[in-house]
């Protein structure tokens, strides 16, 4: 694949050299941005098979200097930490992708690779509130209750200002009713959140879970 990208790219770029005249549409043209990122990708997936670990790692950092913002750029990058055990970037580097992740509307790839993380190198700390609620909210749709847990569960002791409390106590309620089956935390927690925060956006969503638990706890045979 990156051989045929190169021959196209010197054909494309010095066809008159070569004597060749390509009748090729503008918008066909490998654009020289994409070439870059393709080139990265698959290079520096064979760097790394070769155990040349310090070259793929350049290669990607060289393109991703230029395109910050690219998915698979920079989960390969991460990947690429995994891979190779460098812990000391992990811990310093590792939670700014993960934010980058969320922040590019991929927050089920931000949540995958906190998994990919834990499972082999302990628990990223992650000192934004933010992003712990937004990655433990990721795990929870995943069904990863047990990392969601672990995240959320004392985020209101560790960071009382939080802006958005109600919604991780709502959150923290589900994980425990879904993922536990402890509904006697989940009707407290959503208690709290009705007289904590009687206006909040989430009110609605409470209650509607309150509904659900007192229906299933009518149904329980006495």
């Amino acid at each position: 694949i990156v051989t045929s990208a190169m021959m196209g790219y010197i054909c494309l770029t010095r066809q008159r050299k070569l004597g060749v005249i390509a009748q090729v549409e503008d918008e066909e043209m490998l654009e020289a941005e994409e070439f870059d990122r393709r080139k990265a990708l698959a290079d520096s997936s064979i760097l790394l098979r070769e155990g040349r670990h310090e070259e793929a790692r350049k290669t990607l950092v060289t393109v991703l200097r230029q395109q910050p913002d690219d998915i698979a750029l920079n989960e390969r990058y991460y990947r690429l930490l995994l891979a190779t055990d460098d812990k000391k970037a992990l811990r310093e580097l590792g939670p700014h992708l993960l934010e980058r992740f969320v922040k590019l509307n991929q927050p089920h790839k931000a949540a995958e690779l906190y998994l990919a993380t834990t499972s082999s190198h302990g628990a990223p700390v992650i000192d934004k509130s933010l992003l712990r609620h937004q990655i433990a909210e990721a795990l929870y749709r995943q069904r990863q209750f047990k990392p969601a847990l672990a995240l959320i569960n004392n985020l209101h002791k560790e960071d009382p200002h939080y802006t958005r409390l109600d919604s991780a106590y709502l959150l923290l309620a589900k994980i425990y009713m879904d993922g536990f089956n402890r509904t006697d935390n989940s009707r407290k927690l959503l208690a709290f959140v009705q007289k904590k925060y009687p206006n909040s956006k989430v009110i609605g969503e409470v209650r509607q879970l309150q509904g659900i638990l007192a229906a299933e706890k009518s149904a329980e045979p006495a």
